[in-house]
């Protein structure tokens, strides 16, 4: 038995690190092309991973042996003129499709992204722009920056700064930039220099072609200049080559650039079980606890946080935004009372603020009523509550209003999130928002049933809860409790 699992053992890591047969082209065009070519060819057959071949025109129009003899085609061209007639010869351009249709894989670079077209991928033709690489005092640092991840920057944390050149100079994008899109790729990263990220610059692009796969990078892959960032070239580099081999898989998102859609949809709660309510009670602060006392909050900054929930406001009133690390999970929280026909918005009156490090706490006195509220975090889930305790001789109707858009946090914009979906759940008594693939999500919840509630899509709710329409692609919530004499209410986020 031990026998035969260190067989396995040794059969499962023969298989894991065999070769990939992968054959670069070389069209011996122009110097720099060449000087390229040769070194990324040197790079290749330093790494025991690959197995690599440069390859002739002629011999790629050999069929027969190419997808054999090799798992992935490189095309690697540093030269900014149009494709020749060499280069697009229809027997030349029919094999690599013939290729691709029984699966093969292209791995195309810097001007050879030209190919799309070439390969009747693309009708519109890809740009070319200069990017500067200029030392402002942080280095260099271009590269490249997948939306949340994706298995060609495996090891490199969603993106990396594969180019740094030790001289200032400008570098060449090829790509489609700013309203342009590719019409039948998925643009797999987009450009990344130091802080900024510029998801209208399209740069990496992934197609699918009969069994066989593509990528496209059109930037910053330049392998015979000095390059204080070459180990993450080379990381990037294999990652391409073993993503297009097959060997490696995993999670992987594309950037989207349809327009924004904020639309209700309760489809994925058919099977979510009943959640039952549980009665609030009072809480109970810890005298001990350091706290700040203001009697009349103002306008200052306060923020409760956890390891993983953020929740920011000003003194007087409300929450400007929860933070669920990597997105916004709520913003624009308001609480009031309802009165006949009209909200008395808490935000109207002067609180008596107390500062804990675990929570925010006001007590507001509006005619003869007095309502505590008490704002935390968890320390360690990814879950806030806001908790009001009522102190009157007769009942309230409170009103609870908020925003959501689920916005991703910097370095991404405020577009990325583009697709946002929402629904009320009866058996959760919850209000629900989530992205299309459903990995962020909201969800906000209560003690008590509502007596009234609505949820939709680019409104804001004004001072009566009277729908408004606006431009500003959110989800926008109401909830009304009825709660009667001293009595308590819990909101989870």
């Amino acid at each position: 038995m031990r026998l035969k699992l260190l067989f396995l053992f040794f059969a499962a890591t023969a298989i894991s690190s065999a070769q990939i047969n992968i054959g670069l082209l070389d069209l011996k065009d122009s110097l720099l092309n060449t000087a390229e070519v040769n070194a990324a060819y040197n790079y290749l057959s330093a790494d025991k991973h690959f197995k690599p071949s440069l390859l002739t025109q002629n011999q790629i129009e050999d069929y027969n042996s190419l997808l054999k003899k090799n798992s992935v085609i490189w095309i690697h061209r540093a030269d900014s003129s149009y494709l020749s007639k060499k280069e697009t010869n229809p027997k030349f351009i029919s094999v690599l499709k013939k290729y691709l249709q029984n699966g093969g894989s292209l791995f195309l670079t810097l001007d050879a992204m030209k190919y799309l077209n070439a390969l009747g991928l693309e009708t519109t033709e890809p740009a070319s722009k200069y990017a500067d690489a200029i030392d402002d005092g942080y280095g260099r640092k271009l590269g490249l920056h997948s939306f949340r991840t994706h298995p060609i920057f495996r090891g490199l944390n969603g993106g990396a700064y594969i180019f740094n050149p030790e001289k200032d100079m400008k570098t060449r994008q090829i790509g489609f930039f700013d309203v342009s899109v590719p019409q039948n790729g998925k643009v797999a990263a987009v450009d990344w220099a130091y802080i900024n990220l510029n998801d209208e610059s399209k740069l990496v692009l992934e197609y699918s072609y009969g069994k066989g796969k593509i990528i496209a990078v059109g930037a910053y892959t330049f392998y015979a200049l000095k390059n204080n960032s070459r180990d993450h070239l080379e990381l990037f580099t294999r990652n391409c080559i073993d993503y297009l081999a097959g060997k490696n898989k995993g999670e992987k998102y594309y950037w989207n650039y349809d327009p924004a859609r904020i639309m209700h949809d309760d489809s994925f709660l058919k099977n979510i079980p009943v959640a039952h309510y549980v009665k609030s009670k009072k809480w109970k602060e810890d005298p001990e606890t350091l706290k700040l006392v203001n009697e009349k909050g103002g306008s200052n900054f306060w923020n409760v946080a956890g390891e993983r929930m953020l929740v920011m406001g000003k003194e007087n009133a409300g929450i400007d935004e929860i933070w669920a690390h990597p997105f916004m999970a709520l913003r624009d929280y308001e609480a009031g009372i309802v009165n006949a026909d009209s909200i008395l918005w808490l935000k109207n009156y002067k609180a008596e603020i107390t500062t804990r490090p675990e929570s925010m706490t006001r007590i507001y006195n509006i005619d003869g009523i007095s309502i505590k509220e008490i704002i935390t975090a968890s320390d360690s889930k990814p879950s806030a509550a806001v908790h009001y305790e009522l102190k009157s001789d007769r009942g309230i109707k409170l009103a609870v209003k908020f925003k959501s858009n689920l916005r991703f946090m910097w370095p991404y914009s405020e577009r990325t999130t583009n697709n946002v979906k929402y629904c009320w759940s009866d058996n959760l008594s919850a209000f629900v928002v989530h992205d299309s693939y459903a990995r962020l999500t909201s969800i906000i919840g209560s003690s008590k049933k509502p007596l009234n509630k609505a949820v939709d899509h680019s409104v804001n709710f004004d001072a009566r809860l009277k729908t408004v329409k606006t431009d500003q692609p959110a989800v926008s919530a109401y909830s009304i409790y009825d709660l009667g004499e001293n009595e308590n209410l819990d909101l989870v986020i």
